[in-house]
């Protein structure tokens, strides 16, 4: 997501719509810096990059046929597999932002798109142009500032464009009670709900809202579980990926 050492501390939670107690991480862990042995995108990664966000992708790739969508932005886009695999069969103006391992990877792996090395929290990767459709799949929740990435993405929509934001569900992941994030590389992790008034507050509106496994299974696999996670019988769900679909506000 950048390519520097971050040292300043994120937000306050309620800045992030995250409840007040809620701890988050003070180093964003998915950069590539000279500290980490390896670059981040590598390994077991590449091998399930297919697999998770799938969903999302599935969900983007069906907006771009039922609306004729023409242009699509993937920010944070990783290793373009999905955009190889949903995107590309159904839309030819696809660019995506990462940081430099994702989309060295990227092209060696040919994905059809236009790639640009960013920094997300810092900036200097604006495309400077304006997208049908912008995709950030579980990509805010890794940044100690997630702000400036949101405002990246509401300088790309025109006044028709779609966005789909999706991150992990805390409560359903983790616990209702959980208020730290047990995964290293996630600064943080919101509820549906917090992850629908952190994009209002950002300026869009969501329109719909979707949960679904986080990788490839069927939904109709996880349905039980979510019917006993919502009678409290079950501490988590199997439906703990929350997809927002969005559109920029209007003034």
């Amino acid at each position: 997501m950048a390519s520097t050492i971050e040292m300043h501390p994120p937000p306050p939670a309620e800045a992030l719509c995250l409840p007040p107690r809620y701890v988050q991480r003070t180093q964003n862990q998915t950069l590539d810096t000279p500290l980490r042995s390896t670059p981040y995108w590598s390994g077991q990664r590449l091998a399930n990059a297919a697999r998770y966000q799938f969903h999302v992708y599935a969900w983007a790739a069906h907006l771009i046929r039922r609306r004729h969508l023409r242009s699509v932005l993937d920010v944070g886009c990783g290793v373009g597999v999905k955009l190889r695999e949903h995107i590309a069969p159904v839309c030819d103006d696809i660019t995506g932002i990462d940081q430099p391992s994702a989309v060295g990877a990227a092209r060696e792996q040919q994905v059809p798109a236009t790639f640009i090395e960013g920094d997300l929290e810092r900036g200097g990767c604006d495309p400077g142009r304006a997208f049908d459709l912008i995709i950030c799949a579980d990509v805010l929740e890794h940044l100690l500032d997630p702000r400036p990435a949101m405002d990246l993405i509401r300088r790309c929509c025109h006044e028709r464009s779609l966005v789909l934001l999706s991150t992990p569900d805390r409560p359903r992941r983790r616990g209702r009670t959980n208020m730290e994030s047990l995964k290293p590389e996630h600064v943080r992790e919101w509820s549906i709900d917090e992850f629908a008034r952190f994009a209002e507050r950002a300026g869009l509106r969501v329109l719909r809202r979707r949960l679904r496994p986080q990788d490839d299974a069927p939904v109709r696999s996880a349905i039980a579980r979510e019917i006993a996670w919502r009678l409290r019988l079950a501490p988590t769900s199997r439906l703990c990926c929350a997809i927002l679909l969005c559109e920029r506000a209007r003034p």
